[in-house]
């Protein structure tokens, strides 16, 4: 199967529905769809071009896009979304565009965007608390990225290998990051940015743990908090 023209009267696409279809090329998200369910176009990797995603989504399930490496362009993730599953948009390599993620995430599930090639700023949302393992790991932002006083946890290698990016400035809820201790700098974070060359700690971190910024060799202003 290559091609899908989904009826305008869709309001879910269930989980497994395409799972596995190597050779389909096109499909059509219509207006009405609230829901994407698990792996629902999982392994896809023939399915091409923009993916455009409309104001009545709701939900992206877990791997809902796995390894569609041939979706490009820019992914714009509408307001009306409040979850993204983890792993949803995981290997999909062939975005070289820039992300914009929904004003109403409170969380970024473990792996979302890893292995993405987004480029530009990353403008996360004022609403997120927090970033999962391996988030965002792996993608071309560039300039600088703001985490967001709401934000209270960062995963281990939430940045990883993102080595376009120049400058990391922390919220001040930020309490945790990695998955170690409270208040703790979680290994390989930003490990191998290779670019970055400002980061601004919140006073209350106490540990900054093993390769938390190893690899980052163009580092050139850390401040290390008082306790």
């Amino acid at each position: 199967i290559k091609k899908v023209i989904l009826p305008d009267e869709v309001i879910t696409i269930g989980a497994y529905a395409f799972s596995g279809c190597s050779s389909l090329e096109s499909i059509n998200v219509p207006k009405k769809v609230e829901v994407i369910g698990d792996k629902a176009f999982y392994g896809c990797g023939s399915l091409s071009g923009s993916l455009l995603l409309t104001d009545h989504l709701v939900s992206i399930g877990a791997r809902a896009f796995y390894n569609c490496t041939s979706l490009t362009g820019d992914l714009n993730i509408p307001d009306s979304v409040t979850s993204i599953g983890e792993s949803a948009f995981f290997n999909c390599k062939g975005y070289n565009g820039t992300l914009c993620l929904s004003a109403k995430l409170t969380q970024i599930e473990e792996s979302a965007f890893n292995g993405c090639k987004f480029t530009g700023t990353l403008s996360l949302p004022e609403s997120i608390k927090t970033i999962g393992y391996g988030a965002f790991m792996s993608n071309k932002f560039s300039g600088e990225v703001i985490i967001p006083d709401k934000t209270e946890t960062i995963g281990n290698r939430a940045f990883a290998s993102c080595t376009e990016l120049e400058r990391v400035i922390f919220g001040e809820n930020v309490s945790r990051i990695g998955s170690y201790a409270i208040r703790e700098i979680g290994r390989g974070a930003f490990q191998n940015n290779k670019i970055i060359k400002k980061v601004i700690l919140p006073d209350e971190v106490i540990t900054i743990g093993a390769y938390a910024f190893s690899g980052c060799s163009s580092l050139e202003s850390i401040n290390v908090p008082k306790k």
